[in-house]
């Protein structure tokens, strides 16, 4: 992330909303930065679930691990308008994805990297590698195991010498 990042706001009643928020201690956006981009580039996609408070009207947010998240619901005519994010067990009730025609008091927002066309999740940037990666490791352990059976391997040499000196000389030569 470089140097991080900060919200600026030329009117100060505004900026002093903004830094409110982003250092508030449910929120440490400055701590929660660097893992949502490794969740974002290990798995390509981020969801961030979005809760206000109904008293206040503050909201607070958290990433929710990409794994957690089985399928997207989508509008039947659209694939990119998310609906709603689908969780693991079948009785749980889905993350409402974020509609500005409601007043929700919470929601996910869904960013994604690499994402094909027609696809509802996107791809981490490390993709591509991934068979490759293994190639690697398979070849690097075939390595390894063909170095530990060749040096596994003793040889007993017999031979006849008149003296000790013709041995010896005879040994130094292999």
């Amino acid at each position: 992330i470089g140097e991080g990042i900060t919200p600026k706001s030329k009117n100060k009643a505004t900026q002093k909303f903004i830094s409110d928020w982003w250092k508030h201690e449910l929120n440490e956006i400055d701590d929660q930065l660097p893992e949502w981009s490794d969740e974002k580039e290990r798995t390509g996609d981020l969801f961030l679930l979005c809760s206000v408070n109904p008293l206040n009207g503050f909201m607070y947010v958290r990433a929710i691990p990409s794994e957690q998240i089985k399928d997207i619901e989508v509008s039947p005519n659209d694939a990119r308008q998310e609906v709603a994010y689908l969780r693991g067990e079948i009785d749980e009730t889905p993350y409402p994805a974020y509609d500005p025609s409601q007043e929700q008091n919470q929601f996910v927002l869904h960013y994604a990297t690499n994402r094909p066309v027609g696809a509802k999740f996107g791809e981490p940037n490390i993709a591509p590698l991934l068979p490759w990666i293994g190639r690697f490791s398979t070849w690097l352990e075939d390595r390894a195991r063909l170095n530990h059976f060749r040096s596994a391997f003793m040889y007993m040499l017999e031979g006849s010498f008149a003296n000790e000196t013709e041995r010896e000389k005879r040994e130094k030569s292999v």
